[in-house]
């Protein structure tokens, strides 16, 4: 389920009026509208949509769609529904790389700090995080990457993507 057809369904005060109510017990559409004070055919409207995000489920009793919240999303962490909605956390990284790099090595440092860090970032994730570089190889490897690698490596300690322990450069964990 996409988190947009989550926060739709419970951005209206109806259907958050509704799935309180049916926190108490299962309920059908008449008893809703009747509780709720709502027409049956706008209770019917508002748990289409609550259906469709999952938030409830229908069982047919007799001659009733009976309607009860939904386990499911009850026992679901909240974070990793809403999670869905957010974009892509790397995407401002993969867009500095198709603007900063070419055939992998940086073009120049840009001067916007946020697109520098990105650089570092994407420079950083050349080491290994399990194994200590000497300054040569940590030199030889954001060289391999930018030009002017004595100012990224300075910039890379100061901004803490890598660190010096016992005169040896290991990777910082992002």
């Amino acid at each position: 389920m996409k988190g947009e057809v989550l926060i739709s369904a419970l951005a209206d005060k109806s259907r958050l009026r509704i799935l309180a109510s049916l926190t108490e017990r299962p309920k059908f559409v008449e008893e809703l509208s009747l509780e709720l004070n709502i027409s049956v055919s706008t209770v019917s409207f508002h748990l289409k949509k609550l259906l469709t995000a999952n938030l409830v489920v229908a069982k047919k009793e007799q001659y009733y769609q009976i309607y009860s919240i939904s386990n499911k999303v009850l026992s679901d962490d909240l974070a990793r529904l809403l999670k869905s909605a957010l974009p892509d956390k790397d995407v401002f990284v993969n867009l500095v790389k198709k603007e900063c790099f070419e055939n992998g090595r940086v073009l120049d440092l840009p001067v916007q700090i946020n697109k520098r860090k990105a650089v570092y970032k994407i420079i950083a994730d050349e080491f290994s995080p399990s194994k200590a570089y000497t300054e040569g190889e940590a030199s030889l490897i954001i060289a391999e990457k930018c030009e002017d690698y004595m100012t990224a490596k300075k910039e890379m300690l100061d901004l803490g993507y890598i660190e010096r322990k016992k005169g040896k450069i290991i990777k910082v964990g992002l």
